[in-house]
């Protein structure tokens, strides 16, 4: 598994792996830290958030705002979601369309890896 550090972000579902939690289910956690789910007997969803049974798990920082406003809507309702995600003013406007590392090219990748790991 990679270190669970300052470099790695978004790895609550680690959390959960490894207390036994996420053993034989689907998981979502952060692209570079999905190794570490296979440790604990999980598989890694690429999914931004991913519903297994009664656990529910994110990818990215974004995603965990997603996982949170469908958890609010599941909880109390899409009326209630909808409101906080007003209040917050969550409205997604990605400047580039770069988040998601299956259609990120070499390059980018290797300059995350670059840039990280110093």
């Amino acid at each position: 598994m990679p270190p669970v550090d300052g470099r790695h972000q978004c790895t609550g579902a680690l959390i959960l792996g490894a207390a036994g939690i996420l053993a034989g289910r689907k998981a979502s956690t952060h692209w570079r830290a999905k190794a570490g789910l296979a440790q604990f007997g999980a598989e890694f969803s690429a999914d931004r958030v991913t519903v297994d049974g009664k656990y529910m798990t994110s990818a990215g920082v974004s995603a965990g705002l997603d996982m949170g406003l469908r958890l609010c809507a599941e909880l109390a309702g899409r009326d209630i979601a909808e409101a906080i995600q007003l209040s917050m003013q969550y409205d997604p406007q990605p400047t580039f369309d770069a988040g998601d590392p299956a259609t990120a090219t070499d390059d980018r990748l290797k300059l995350i890896e670059t840039v990280l790991r110093q």
